[in-house]
């Protein structure tokens, strides 16, 4: 499991969780922009030693995402589809889900919601 530290309440942390050697699961938390790009860097290559098959990236606790974020996330989503993975976002915020959304980017990602999520979380966890 591996943390990146949270800066002043507005930065960027995660939880890194290898569930088996077919799934990890990662739990965001705090702002997704350019400030944090080298905080989501580091869970890209994190991410990126631990080859798996569904990667679970828990957006719950974000708050916000920028252009910045969303070009990042689309980097990851590459990185693990080009390793033949796929990449789940689970119950982003509502804040979120409409950036996602006006981007057109909800059909690029797969979106888990939050009822599925729950479900998802108990299995998982």
């Amino acid at each position: 499991m591996e943390r990146a530290p949270v800066s002043d309440g507005e930065g960027l942390a995660y939880q890194l969780l290898r569930v088996d050697n077919r799934v990890v699961f990662a739990a965001l938390q705090g702002h997704i922009r350019l400030a944090e790009a080298g905080t989501l860097r580091d869970l890209m290559q994190a991410l990126g030693q631990h080859p798996a098959e569904a990667f679970y990236l828990d957006l719950t606790g974000i708050q916000y995402i920028d252009s910045t974020g969303l070009g990042l996330l689309m980097a990851l989503h590459k990185q693990i589809h080009e390793a033949g993975g796929r990449l789940h976002l689970l119950q982003p915020a509502r804040t979120v889900l409409s950036v996602l959304r006006l981007s057109k980017l909800d059909r690029v990602f797969h979106l888990v919601s939050e009822e599925d999520a729950s479900d998802l979380r108990s299995q998982l966890l």
